[in-house]
């Protein structure tokens, strides 16, 4: 039996992403972005429909009503996601199935980032004293940074996935590039001072927390500076071969399209709507979403 569609376009896909070595990371558990693969690219043969979908945060019937409206096709469209794909809403990894099912593409998202992270400590805490994942933490024992609350929805979460799941989530990279509509699909933002031919040089941290830019630095609040995405603009404007940026997480802003970038994160998990937009032509759908979470 050949399987069904969806499983034959992530196999492919699995096979034909390119991921620069140069542009990933060591594979240490603990490493500030654990197993991060900074770059790769889409084959420009698989870009059929490119459809980007934004952050869905574990809203698994939203996604199911979207790809219902956008008459999702496995034999002609190809989805990406912007990152989020989990946390907050109610069905998380629900979400990480189905996108793998999909034979989707995706970026790493911050919340994405912060379950991976426990992962991998659980792991070594298993590797290095024998503890199952599944068995209590005592939160005196973690690095600093992993005991702030907000974690505590994180490292369930990252209990709960199979090595599967975890595997897929690790899979997404930092920026995915498609040269054929010279674009960069990432989670929040680009460093605007940093030239379009030095991705490798854009920061983690930045790519999947900024959202504005004060005094030439990016910030992970608005309360300061002006929108990334107006001074990516700003510059984009002045380049011969002005590169397109398409992205999630700033659900607070909601959809915001300029010439050089896009973003798509609309807010489902806060009862908003969840959006899809295609690429190159922008062509725009999205579905009401119930309440999940309080901004």
């Amino acid at each position: 039996m050949l399987g069904n569609p969806s499983s034959l376009l992530a196999l492919l896909l699995g096979s034909l992403l390119f991921v620069d070595p140069a542009a990933s990371a060591p594979r240490f558990a603990l490493s500030p972005y654990a197993n991060l693969t900074r770059i790769a690219t889409l084959p420009a043969f698989l870009s059929r429909r490119l459809v980007v979908i934004g952050d869905v945060h574990g809203c698994l019937d939203e996604l199911n009503l979207l790809l219902a409206e956008i008459q999702y096709n496995p034999s002609v469209d190809h989805l990406i996601f912007t990152g989020d794909l989990l946390a907050k809403g109610p069905k998380s990894i629900e979400v990480i199935r189905r996108v793998k099912e999909l034979g989707a593409s995706c970026v790493r998202g911050n919340h994405d980032d912060r379950v991976i992270r426990w992962r991998g400590y659980l792991n070594q805490m298993e590797r290095e004293d024998g503890r199952r994942f599944g068995e209590y933490v005592d939160l005196t024992e973690v690095p600093e940074e992993f005991r702030e609350p907000l974690m505590s929805e994180h490292r369930e979460l990252a209990r709960a996935l199979s090595d599967i799941e975890y595997e897929f989530l690790v899979s997404c990279p930092l920026i995915l590039r498609i040269p054929e509509f010279n674009t960069v699909v990432v989670h929040a933002g680009l460093d605007p001072s940093i030239p379009t031919t030095e991705l490798e040089d854009q920061d983690p941290h930045d790519v999947m927390y900024m959202r504005n830019i004060y005094q030439g630095q990016p910030r992970t609040n608005k309360k300061k500076g002006q929108h990334w995405g107006k001074v990516w603009n700003e510059v984009q404007r002045r380049r011969r071969f002005p590169l397109n940026v398409w992205y999630g997480h700033d659900a607070g802003r909601g959809l915001m399209m300029l010439p050089f970038s896009v973003g798509a994160d609309t807010g489902c998990v806060y009862g908003r709507e969840l959006t899809a937009i295609t690429i190159p032509d922008r062509e725009m759908f999205s579905v009401k979403c119930a309440t999940y979470a309080e901004k």
